[in-house]
């Protein structure tokens, strides 16, 4: 499906025109998307604005035009693709200020806290430093302040990065679940990794939407793609012919 594919059922956010620029270079042109529950899979080589999209779309970075809104109320959240929290700070004391940062009731932080430890498994460390943990652990920390509050719009960059197979099974596990409850928008290299838990593709190419379609339909572009061949999958055929498809 081309850009500007059917709207996805209770739309939770939308942008419109939505542009970015660094200077000279254009990293955002014109992207007009709306996202509705379940998870949505953001694809693009290293440069493409996935990472752009994602910060303002969290309220992280201001558009040069256009705008990025919610439909209703509901909280967003972002899991940054770099974090470098203080060595020293606790796990636990470490959420306990992202609470605080979110405007939590104070009441609620002791509770929110043990979920969210929970949900990402380091419900056993969480008395231990930051600086203590283990790479693939500190992805799951930086999820767990993710999703602190239960955001209704929940955007995660590399979210799996770093993780072990059992850790990523988990994750995606995970994802999926809040999936059939909130928008998800799940930014990852790995096409393999999105298409087991993506309920639509978006892939971004110079700033712009040039696909915007289910994993089924992405699929069948790889089954066609002579591009197909020994150790590539049919998802990585069918981004590599999408992006010969642009350059044409």
């Amino acid at each position: 499906m081309a850009e500007g594919g059917a709207s996805p059922p209770s739309v939770i956010a939308a942008a419109s025109g939505l542009a970015r620029r660094y200077g000279a270079v254009e990293a955002l042109s014109g992207v007009t998307i709306e996202i509705g529950a379940g998870v949505t899979g953001l694809v693009g080589v290293n440069g493409a604005g996935k990472s752009t999209l994602l910060n303002i779309a969290a309220g992280a970075l201001a558009p040069t035009s256009g705008t990025f809104a919610m439909a209703g109320e509901g909280a967003v959240a972002l899991m940054p693709q770099r974090f470098d929290p203080h060595p020293r700070m606790r796990l636990d004391d470490f959420l306990h200020y992202c609470c605080w940062l979110r405007a939590l009731p104070r009441r609620t932080w002791v509770e929110q806290v043990g979920a969210v430890l929970e949900r990402v498994d380091l419900s056993d460390r969480s008395t231990a430093k930051l600086g203590q943990l283990s790479g693939g652990m500190l992805r799951r920390a930086n999820l767990a302040q993710a999703l602190l509050g239960d955001p209704r719009l929940l955007l995660l960059d590399e979210p799996t990065e770093g993780l072990d197979p059992e850790q990523r099974a988990g994750v995606r596990k995970l994802i999926k679940r809040i999936g059939e409850e909130a928008a998800v928008v799940v930014s990852s290299h790995d096409m393999d990794d999105l298409g087991l838990i993506a309920d639509r593709v978006l892939m971004l190419e110079r700033g712009a939407i040039r696909f915007d379609g289910t994993v089924a339909e992405m699929t069948e572009i790889g089954e066609r793609s002579p591009l197909a061949a020994d150790g590539i999958s049919v998802l990585e055929a069918a981004f590599l012919q999408l992006r010969q498809d642009v350059a044409a």
